[in-house]
């Protein structure tokens, strides 16, 4: 799923306020914006390289700097926005730059990863920055809670030390994925497992092993895993 997306913006007192309604839409999401800010900006360093590396997308703002015409119509953006938006792009990051009115990003991006933004007319952009997210959730996936039946197992699996192991795994059409290790937990409203990274378009299966005995829910998009023993 979706948890963290590298913020790229100038650290310039005139240009947080793009930054803030990033970050407002962001956190809308349930997404955590990470920045090199603590880091003092100013160049792509390792430290920076990281950060990227550890979201799961990019978002770049490019505000104007000095004019590049004479008639003062077309400005540049700042070098090290330019550098960490081509790392995310060729760590084939999802990437997206908010481009700010009369910044010159023609020829490096391609016109669907840039929206076009005017300060006195945010709204659009900021609307159009939402749907782009939106569609990066819905690839990315959503945290599905499963509550595990019958109950005397599923309590007797989710005991420390009982032995059991829960693994799931997910089904596209004819498409299958590898299993994963999931926990399982008790909670008032019976015992349950998280599984991670599930789009709408998508059945799981929940596999309930120990030394002795196996249990399997076939391929559903239910809440409910219906256990059934497996026999050797």
């Amino acid at each position: 799923m979706m948890q963290r997306v590298f913020l790229s913006y100038s650290f310039r007192d005139a240009d947080r306020e793009p930054a803030r309604w990033v970050r407002t839409v962001l956190e809308s999401h349930g997404i955590r914006a990470i920045t090199g800010e603590a880091l003092g900006g100013g160049g792509l360093t390792a430290t920076v390289k990281a950060r990227i590396d550890q979201s799961d997308a990019f978002v770049g703002i490019w505000t104007r700097r000095e004019a590049i015409d004479e008639a003062g119509t077309k400005f540049r953006t700042s070098n090290w926005l330019i550098e960490e938006a081509n790392y995310a792009r060729h760590s084939k990051k999802p990437t997206v730059l908010l481009v700010e009115e009369g910044v010159d990003a023609s020829g490096m991006w391609e016109a669907h990863e840039r929206l076009a933004f005017s300060r006195d007319r945010p709204l659009e952009a900021i609307l159009r920055f939402g749907q782009t997210l939106g569609v990066w959730r819905d690839e990315h996936g959503r945290i599905v809670e499963v509550r595990l039946t019958p109950d005397d197992i599923a309590r007797k699996a989710a005991q420390p030390g009982s032995g059991y192991e829960c693994h799931y795994r997910l089904h596209r059409g004819h498409e299958v994925g590898e299993w994963t290790r999931a926990n399982v937990r008790s909670h008032s409203g019976g015992v349950l497992t998280h599984l991670f990274g599930v789009t709408d378009d998508q059945l799981f299966e929940i596999w309930l092993k120990s030394p002795n005995d196996s249990w399997m829910a076939p391929a559903s998009a239910s809440y409910v895993a219906m256990l059934e023993k497996v026999e050797s």
